[in-house]
């Protein structure tokens, strides 16, 4: 069995966890089981990590919890995951304040998801 480690945010009490790029760049992420896709992030932040654009792909909507539609591009990123390197699709938006990034549920298949909030700890196991 594989695992990976992450962290509760303690002031906001959110499961966090750290994600290598296969080029050597480290980004934390915080894990929403309401977000069924890949990975989410500001374009400032795919730019940085050097997320390659999928031109194949058209614009993809989606709606945020506090209700408000939002726009994204598909790109490309290769990561270490739990069993190894994965290319993960990345939605990417130009939305200003939105700088937090999302790994949802899509990334966390088929492996199982452990929040401990009593022991601050985030496990993925595959």
């Amino acid at each position: 069995m594989s695992r990976l480690i992450g962290w509760v945010d303690v002031r906001l009490k959110k499961p966090m966890l750290l994600v290598h790029t296969l080029s050597g760049k480290t980004f934390s992420v915080t894990v929403d089981t309401g977000f069924n896709r890949e990975l989410w992030m500001d374009k400032i932040t795919a730019e940085t990590l050097g997320v390659a654009m999928l031109s194949t792909h058209p614009r993809t909507s989606f709606v945020t919890a506090g209700n408000k539609p939002i726009l994204t591009d598909v790109g490309e990123l290769e990561i270490m995951w739990v069993l190894g390197p994965r290319k993960v699709f990345v939605h990417i938006h130009d939305e200003p304040g939105l700088s937090e990034v999302l790994l949802g549920t899509g990334l966390l298949h088929p492996g199982v998801l452990i929040v401990e909030f009593s022991n601050d700890m985030v496990k993925i196991d595959s």
